[in-house]
């Protein structure tokens, strides 16, 4: 991770989905409500830092220091390595682009193409990525539901267990009530 890195530039709307869904991915999110909550608001300000100037040592630092439960540590890093590739690739790209348009000045019409070849490149990358995240969350929450039918049937054998147990006491108690009084009788019988 490149701490001192800033931004270079505003990013294109395209660009700012696909780093969106890059950094979600990076997070620890589970099915509770509140994780995709957190991890919504902890996105939004992570970008306005982003869109301010900020170092990917500051948005590293601040998102950490939030102490949501989808980013400790461990996560944090992970945005400040995808966030440094991301930023060295649209810094790259930039450098390209303009390497190639002095190097082609003039050929507009055969760029035209390009950027429409780039366009459903990204459209199809979309896609997959969209794909991607789709099947990991429903991994995810298969998991979460196995876990909870788990427990819930782990709860419901104890259940059966204690019902089972405060029976056997309730008819141990009625045997000794019983006992009690057939010697409270045999007493009665012996002093009469």
């Amino acid at each position: 991770m490149d701490a001192d890195l800033t931004i270079p530039r505003d990013l294109t709307e395209v660009e700012e989905t696909d780093l969106r869904k890059l950094l979600t991915l990076q997070l620890n999110i589970t099915t509770l409500i509140q994780d995709e909550e957190d991890a919504e608001t902890l996105l939004e300000y992570a970008f306005d830092m982003i869109k301010g100037g900020d170092t990917i040592g500051q948005v590293v630092e601040e998102i950490v220091f939030l102490e949501l439960s989808v980013c400790g540590q461990e996560e944090g890093d992970k945005i400040g390595n995808v966030l440094t590739e991301f930023y060295n690739q649209i810094t790259g790209a930039e450098e390209s682009d303009a390497t190639e348009t002095e190097a082609k000045e003039g050929e507009a019409e055969t760029t035209a193409p390009s950027i429409k070849e780039e366009e459903e490149v990204a459209e199809v990358t979309t896609k997959e990525e969209d794909e991607e995240i789709a099947a990991k969350i429903a991994e995810e929450k298969a998991t979460l539901a196995a876990e909870e039918l788990k427990k819930a049937e782990e709860a419901a054998a104890a259940a059966e267990r204690a019902i089972e147990e405060a029976e056997a006491a309730e008819a141990k108690i009625a045997e000794e009530e019983e006992e009690a009084e057939a010697a409270e009788a045999k007493r009665a019988e012996e002093v009469m």
